[in-house]
Order: structure tokens, then C-alpha cells, then sequence
């Protein structure tokens, strides 16, 4: 079967006299990289026996340690792209699609503070490297809902 492979970059206006000339550079970028996708490959897929044989294992974490910490993760948040850790780690954005900086409207934004204020949680925890917030994460939300929606409606 064959697959498809999407090939992306950025086009950076501060690299270049002016957007032709960075859309050429972009263009020359994925021209550069459909070439290289399209040598051939030293790697091979690895091939498996029929029958994998049993590894023995045993746990470095007691099973009481397990449950304290499942219990303990339901009250975190995990990263997604809906609610996102920003740098002041007192507060977090609202975006729908990060990766390409697309804003939730308003509605979507109250939404999300309604449906989450049932549950009680402590910390969430970001996408990105120490982008977390390790305590009363409740009130960061509610704090970055209010003041997000002040800054889009003026």
C-alpha cells in the first residue's frame, strides 16, 4: 500500500527582502526535502520471530504505590489543545488549534469554563517541557477564562 507524506515549512518573512523571495525559500525548502524522502532507505522494517518469548518482569512500584498515584492523577489535567500552559504559569490560554495559532470565540471559551467546573483539580500539566501548573490550577482556569474574554471582546 502506499502512503502519503505531507512535507511543510515555514516561509520566514525576517529571512528574506520580501514574501516572494520567502515563498521561494520555502518552495526550495520542500523541493529539498521531497528529494531526500525519495532516496532509498538503508533501513529495512525489523522482522520479529513467530513466537516472542516471555520476558520476566518484575515492578520497581508497589501496587499500593500504583493506586495511591492513579488516585492522585485524577486530579491533574493533561496537555491538549484546548487549555495550554502558557509562560506565567499562574495562568493558561485557550487556543483551538496551537500548532497553528487559530483562537477559540468567545462561546467556546465559557463553554469550557462550564463543562470543567464540576471537577476538582490541582495541577495541569502542559505540552511542553516544565509548562505546568503544580497548584490550584481550578482557579488559573477560571482566572485565564475571565481574562482572555476581556481581552477579545474590547
Amino acid at each position: 500500500t502506499s502512503k502519503t507524506i505531507t512535507v511543510l515549512v515555514n516561509a520566514f518573512l525576517d529571512e528574506a527582502e520580501n514574501p516572494a523571495e520567502a515563498y521561494e525559500n520555502a518552495t526550495s525548502e520542500i523541493e529539498r526535502l521531497v528529494s531526500l524522502l525519495e532516496q532509498p532507505s538503508e533501513h529495512r522494517p525489523a522482522t520479529l520471530p513467530a513466537e516472542v518469548p516471555p520476558i520476566p518482569f518484575d515492578s520497581n512500584l508497589p501496587k499500593e504505590k500504583f493506586f495511591s498515584d492513579v488516585l492522585k492523577a485524577k486530579d491533574y489535567i493533561t496537555a491538549g489543545d484546548i487549555i495550554q500552559v502558557v509562560q506565567d504559569r499562574r495562568y493558561v490560554s485557550f487556543m483551538r488549534s496551537y500548532p497553528n495559532l487559530i483562537p477559540l470565540r468567545p462561546a467556546a471559551i465559557r463553554q469550557i469554563r462550564e463543562r470543567i467546573e464540576p471537577f476538582s483539580f490541582e495541577r495541569i500539566y502542559g505540552a511542553w517541557w516544565n509548562a505546568n501548573v503544580l497548584s490550584d490550577a481550578k482557579a488559573a482556569v477560571a482566572r485565564s477564562a475571565e481574562r482572555y474574554l476581556s481581552a477579545i471582546s474590547k
